[in-house]
Protein backbone atom coordinates (compact mmCIF):
# COMPACT_ATOMS: atom_id res chain seq x y z
CA UNK A 1 0.00 0.00 0.00
CA UNK A 2 1.51 3.16 -1.37
CA UNK A 3 2.24 5.54 2.11
CA UNK A 4 -0.89 7.97 2.76
CA UNK A 5 -1.01 11.72 2.45
CA UNK A 6 -1.62 14.07 4.88
CA UNK A 7 -4.93 15.01 3.68
CA UNK A 8 -5.77 11.30 3.29
CA UNK A 9 -4.51 10.59 6.88
CA UNK A 10 -7.17 13.43 7.87
CA UNK A 11 -9.95 11.55 6.54
CA UNK A 12 -9.46 8.30 8.45
CA UNK A 13 -9.40 10.59 11.18
CA UNK A 14 -12.94 9.50 12.84
CA UNK A 15 -12.47 5.60 11.09
CA UNK A 16 -9.46 5.02 13.05
CA UNK A 17 -10.51 6.70 16.05
CA UNK A 18 -13.30 4.02 16.01
CA UNK A 19 -11.44 1.37 15.38
CA UNK A 20 -13.27 1.02 11.73
CA UNK A 21 -10.21 0.36 9.66
CA UNK A 22 -8.38 -2.67 8.72
CA UNK A 23 -5.13 -4.04 9.68
CA UNK A 24 -3.13 -2.17 6.56
CA UNK A 25 -5.06 1.25 6.79
CA UNK A 26 -4.48 1.32 10.25
CA UNK A 27 -0.53 0.52 9.88
CA UNK A 28 -0.40 2.75 7.15
CA UNK A 29 -1.96 5.90 9.27
CA UNK A 30 0.10 5.20 11.63
CA UNK A 31 3.39 4.76 9.81
CA UNK A 32 1.84 8.67 8.50
CA UNK A 33 1.57 9.81 12.54
CA UNK A 34 4.72 8.36 13.32
CA UNK A 35 6.51 10.71 10.54
CA UNK A 36 3.69 13.82 11.14
CA UNK A 37 1.57 14.27 13.42
CA UNK A 38 -2.27 15.59 12.70
CA UNK A 39 -3.66 17.15 15.83
CA UNK A 40 -7.23 15.72 14.63
CA UNK A 41 -6.34 12.36 15.60
CA UNK A 42 -5.53 13.38 19.15
CA UNK A 43 -9.59 15.42 19.27
CA UNK A 44 -11.55 12.68 16.98
CA UNK A 45 -10.02 9.67 19.70
CA UNK A 46 -11.06 12.16 22.61
CA UNK A 47 -14.64 13.11 21.32
CA UNK A 48 -15.21 9.80 21.11
CA UNK A 49 -14.50 8.73 24.56
CA UNK A 50 -16.41 11.49 25.64
CA UNK A 51 -19.48 10.44 23.88
CA UNK A 52 -19.06 6.97 24.60
CA UNK A 53 -19.43 7.58 27.83
CA UNK A 54 -21.73 9.94 27.57
CA UNK A 55 -24.16 7.96 25.35
CA UNK A 56 -27.38 6.53 27.46
CA UNK A 57 -27.75 2.99 28.45
CA UNK A 58 -31.71 3.34 27.22
CA UNK A 59 -32.71 1.20 24.64
CA UNK A 60 -33.36 3.83 21.35
CA UNK A 61 -36.73 4.22 19.94
CA UNK A 62 -37.68 1.70 17.17
CA UNK A 63 -38.03 5.02 14.51
CA UNK A 64 -34.35 6.34 15.71
CA UNK A 65 -32.47 2.98 15.37
CA UNK A 66 -34.19 2.22 11.66
CA UNK A 67 -33.16 5.21 10.06
CA UNK A 68 -29.64 4.65 11.54
CA UNK A 69 -28.94 1.47 10.48
CA UNK A 70 -30.74 1.90 7.30
CA UNK A 71 -27.71 5.33 6.64
CA UNK A 72 -25.34 3.02 8.03
CA UNK A 73 -26.30 0.11 5.63
CA UNK A 74 -26.03 2.55 2.72
CA UNK A 75 -23.09 4.52 3.54
CA UNK A 76 -21.23 0.81 4.64
CA UNK A 77 -21.25 0.33 1.09
CA UNK A 78 -18.77 4.00 0.75
CA UNK A 79 -15.92 2.53 3.31
CA UNK A 80 -17.69 4.21 6.34
CA UNK A 81 -16.71 7.51 4.87
CA UNK A 82 -19.49 8.79 7.13
CA UNK A 83 -18.33 8.34 11.03
CA UNK A 84 -15.35 11.58 10.55
CA UNK A 85 -18.68 13.80 9.34
CA UNK A 86 -20.71 12.86 12.00
CA UNK A 87 -18.31 13.15 14.36
CA UNK A 88 -18.98 16.93 13.96
CA UNK A 89 -21.92 16.92 16.00
CA UNK A 90 -22.14 15.40 19.48
CA UNK A 91 -25.82 14.48 20.12
CA UNK A 92 -25.32 12.69 16.30
CA UNK A 93 -22.36 10.69 16.88
CA UNK A 94 -23.46 9.84 20.48
CA UNK A 95 -26.76 8.43 19.29
CA UNK A 96 -25.17 6.65 16.50
CA UNK A 97 -22.66 4.76 19.03
CA UNK A 98 -25.46 4.02 20.76
CA UNK A 99 -27.32 2.53 18.36
CA UNK A 100 -24.38 0.35 16.62
CA UNK A 101 -23.34 -1.06 19.49
CA UNK A 102 -27.08 -2.27 20.61
CA UNK A 103 -27.73 -3.09 17.24
CA UNK A 104 -24.94 -5.29 16.74
CA UNK A 105 -23.44 -2.90 13.95
CA UNK A 106 -20.85 -2.08 15.98
CA UNK A 107 -19.32 -4.68 18.32
CA UNK A 108 -18.34 -4.12 21.74
CA UNK A 109 -14.95 -4.94 20.63
CA UNK A 110 -14.60 -1.86 18.48
CA UNK A 111 -15.02 0.75 21.04
CA UNK A 112 -12.19 2.89 21.91
CA UNK A 113 -9.39 1.68 24.06
CA UNK A 114 -8.30 3.21 27.20
CA UNK A 115 -6.97 7.05 26.32
CA UNK A 116 -5.65 9.93 28.23
CA UNK A 117 -5.21 13.00 26.52
CA UNK A 118 -3.20 15.94 28.00
CA UNK A 119 -2.72 19.42 26.45
CA UNK A 120 -0.98 22.43 27.64
CA UNK A 121 -2.78 25.73 27.05
CA UNK A 122 0.43 27.30 27.68
CA UNK A 123 2.98 26.00 25.21
CA UNK A 124 0.94 23.93 22.70
CA UNK A 125 2.62 20.70 24.78
CA UNK A 126 0.18 17.80 24.41
CA UNK A 127 0.73 14.06 25.48
CA UNK A 128 -1.39 11.32 24.32
CA UNK A 129 -1.89 7.83 26.11
CA UNK A 130 -3.64 5.10 23.87
CA UNK A 131 -4.05 1.47 25.73
CA UNK A 132 -5.00 -1.26 23.07
CA UNK A 133 -8.75 -2.84 24.12
CA UNK A 134 -8.31 -6.14 26.34
CA UNK A 135 -4.46 -5.98 26.58
CA UNK A 136 -1.14 -3.27 28.35
CA UNK A 137 0.50 -2.42 24.55
CA UNK A 138 0.14 0.90 25.02
CA UNK A 139 0.85 3.84 22.19
CA UNK A 140 2.53 6.86 23.83
CA UNK A 141 2.65 10.50 21.77
CA UNK A 142 4.75 13.58 23.01
CA UNK A 143 5.03 16.83 21.51
CA UNK A 144 4.96 20.26 21.68
CA UNK A 145 8.12 20.41 23.78
CA UNK A 146 11.56 22.00 22.98
CA UNK A 147 14.72 19.10 22.65
CA UNK A 148 16.72 19.65 25.96
CA UNK A 149 20.07 20.18 26.00
CA UNK A 150 23.04 17.52 26.52
CA UNK A 151 21.85 14.43 28.56
CA UNK A 152 18.78 15.64 29.19
CA UNK A 153 15.60 13.32 28.56
CA UNK A 154 11.97 13.79 28.90
CA UNK A 155 10.12 11.10 31.19
CA UNK A 156 6.77 10.04 31.38
CA UNK A 157 5.79 8.74 34.65
CA UNK A 158 2.78 6.53 36.16
CA UNK A 159 1.34 7.82 39.48
CA UNK A 160 -1.08 5.72 41.17
CA UNK A 161 -2.56 5.62 44.60
CA UNK A 162 -0.11 3.84 47.55
CA UNK A 163 2.47 3.02 44.94
CA UNK A 164 5.80 4.23 43.54
CA UNK A 165 6.28 5.69 40.69
CA UNK A 166 6.47 3.98 37.68
CA UNK A 167 8.12 5.16 34.18
CA UNK A 168 6.49 4.41 30.82
CA UNK A 169 9.00 5.57 28.84
CA UNK A 170 11.98 8.02 28.25
CA UNK A 171 12.23 10.10 25.47
CA UNK A 172 15.77 11.27 23.91
CA UNK A 173 14.86 15.07 23.86
CA UNK A 174 18.16 15.91 21.32
CA UNK A 175 15.56 16.88 18.61
CA UNK A 176 12.26 18.73 17.99
CA UNK A 177 9.29 16.04 18.55
CA UNK A 178 6.59 14.74 18.74
CA UNK A 179 8.12 11.82 19.98
CA UNK A 180 5.86 8.21 19.38
CA UNK A 181 6.86 5.13 22.13
CA UNK A 182 5.41 2.25 22.89
CA UNK A 183 4.49 1.12 26.69
CA UNK A 184 3.01 -1.45 29.18
CA UNK A 185 0.50 0.09 31.18
CA UNK A 186 -3.24 -0.42 31.80
CA UNK A 187 -5.24 2.62 33.13
CA UNK A 188 -7.29 2.97 36.56
CA UNK A 189 -9.81 5.57 37.43
CA UNK A 190 -7.60 8.00 39.48
CA UNK A 191 -4.43 6.99 38.20
CA UNK A 192 -2.21 10.33 36.80
CA UNK A 193 0.76 10.70 33.80
CA UNK A 194 3.14 12.98 34.09
CA UNK A 195 6.26 14.25 32.14
CA UNK A 196 8.85 15.40 33.70
CA UNK A 197 12.65 16.56 32.40
CA UNK A 198 15.26 14.55 34.07
CA UNK A 199 18.67 15.28 33.46
CA UNK A 200 19.45 11.71 32.01
CA UNK A 201 17.63 8.38 31.53
CA UNK A 202 18.75 6.39 34.93
CA UNK A 203 15.89 8.10 37.39
CA UNK A 204 13.59 5.69 38.56
CA UNK A 205 11.50 8.46 40.63
CA UNK A 206 11.04 11.92 39.25
CA UNK A 207 13.20 14.62 40.23
CA UNK A 208 11.51 17.57 38.89
CA UNK A 209 7.88 19.20 38.45
CA UNK A 210 5.94 17.86 35.77
CA UNK A 211 5.94 19.79 32.65
CA UNK A 212 2.53 18.37 31.87
CA UNK A 213 -0.37 16.00 34.56
CA UNK A 214 -3.60 14.26 33.52
CA UNK A 215 -5.30 12.41 35.48
CA UNK A 216 -7.28 9.54 34.19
Amino acid sequence: MAPLTCDEVNELAGEYALGLLDAKERISVEEHLAEHWHEEYASARAAVLALASAAPEAEPSPELRTRILDVARIEARRKNRWIPQMLLGAAGAAAVLAVLILSGVLDESSKPAQQLVVRSAGNGAFLELAVEEASSRASIRLGGLPPRPGSEVYQIWLLQAGQSPKSLTVVGADRDGPWTRPAEVRLKRGDTVVVTVEPDNSRSTPTQTPVLEGKY
